[in-house]
């Protein structure tokens, strides 16, 4: 919890863009013990769906795209307290 009292209670689901989604749910299992969640697993069969992984059950869950790579970009900074955001790019 931050001094202001915000708070993130859950998140339910990431999105990463990979190039073949089966090939990252594999690497996810292997390093952070994430499986492909079975009640989701039909809408990796439509081209612009995600497959879903889970490592708790599908509290949390990582939802990969098939999209080729992608620049990623983040937001720091809150209005809230005064400071502007600042868009920074990862390569």
């Amino acid at each position: 919890m931050t001094d202001d009292g915000f708070l993130v209670g859950s998140i339910d689901h990431v999105e990463l863009s990979v190039p073949d989604r089966y090939e990252a749910a594999d690497w996810y299992n292997e390093a952070l013990g994430f499986e492909i969640v079975e009640e989701f697993e039909h809408w990796a069969d439509l081209r612009a769906y995600p497959l879903m992984t889970s490592s708790d059950d599908g509290n949390t869950m990582l939802a990969l795209f098939k999209r080729p790579p992608i620049e990623y970009r983040s937001w720091h900074g809150t209005r809230k307290n005064g400071l502007k955001p600042k868009l920074t790019s990862i390569s």
